[in-house]
């Protein structure tokens, strides 16, 4: 990319140019990357190999999801994951999440409870984070506050939960 230079706190170079140019290119808080590094880095590669491992196939089809992949074919690859292992725990919360993603309310609520009885010890918060908003875009808000206020109490970190407390 080329040599930077740091003069007097300033930073200066061809690779500060570059950055910059890109920076203009991408979405508001979003990144803009090469084609080849977001097919690397959005999960085609573990596909690849995946074979009927469940777990790479409902990881795999999660970050190519949020990486735009169309939701609905991302959608069939965690219902492949599902079938492979119905009791994969976290594939029925990626599930929860994805069909969350795509406006999927009541299927979502459904696998994340799914994911909460096959897994009863996980720490919940971020599973109910996300009932909570399924329910708040269903606008089922006070359904979508108990579960909220749960989530944060499990995770106070979690700053999505509080967003959706506040338009509750």
């Amino acid at each position: 990319m080329g040599d930077i230079v740091i003069e007097d706190g300033d930073i200066f170079g061809d690779g500060v140019n570059v950055t910059a140019r890109l920076e203009a290119l991408a979405a508001p808080g979003g990144i803009c990357v090469a084609t080849q590094v977001r097919e690397d880095a959005a999960g085609r590669r573990a596909l690849e190999v995946a074979g009927d491992d469940a777990s790479v196939i409902a990881n795999a089809a999660v970050v190519l999801a949020y990486f735009g992949e169309d939701i609905g074919s991302m959608i069939a690859l965690i219902d492949r994951a599902l079938t492979l292992n119905p009791s994969f725990a976290r594939g029925w919360y990626l599930s929860g999440v994805l069909r969350n993603w795509a406006g999927q309310s009541d299927v979502s609520i459904e696998h994340l409870k799914a994911f909460m009885r096959f897994s009863p010890r996980a720490r919940v918060g971020w599973a109910l984070y996300t009932i909570g908003a399924s329910h708040f875009l269903a606008k089922r808000f006070d359904e979508a506050l108990p579960k909220l206020l749960l989530a944060v109490q499990d995770d106070p970190t979690n700053q999505g939960a509080y967003r959706f407390l506040a338009a509750c």
